[in-house]
């Protein structure tokens, strides 16, 4: 299951402000609960220059940090935990997204 909130603050037409929140919990059979929170940031661009959150190209630069219980980080249940055995994840990246049609 997961769930999550997405908020967005309009600085300009061309520079929206995106915060998200996520919470992720997984059950496999038996197994306890393998749970992460996720807590993002994203500075976008917006090319086309409308205050609106379906309007594209965009560009985003996006910092997020997790947070996984014991279990999920004993275990690997994320890509980042397979390098690392800490418990809080970190990513800093760009990210697009067009429309097609």
């Amino acid at each position: 299951m997961v769930a999550g909130f997405r908020s967005i603050y309009y600085a300009t037409d061309w520079l929206h402000l995106i915060q998200e929140i996520h919470y992720a919990v997984r059950k496999d059979g038996m197994n306890p609960d393998a749970t992460m929170w996720k807590f993002s940031f994203a500075p976008t661009i917006v090319p086309a220059g409308q205050r609106s959150p379906w309007c594209r190209p965009h560009i985003r630069l996006v910092c997020t940090l997790a947070h996984y219980n014991k279990y999920a980080s004993d275990n690997h249940y994320s890509a980042f935990l397979q390098i690392n055995e800490r418990r809080w994840g970190t990513y800093i990246g760009v990210k697009t997204e067009w429309r097609i049609f």
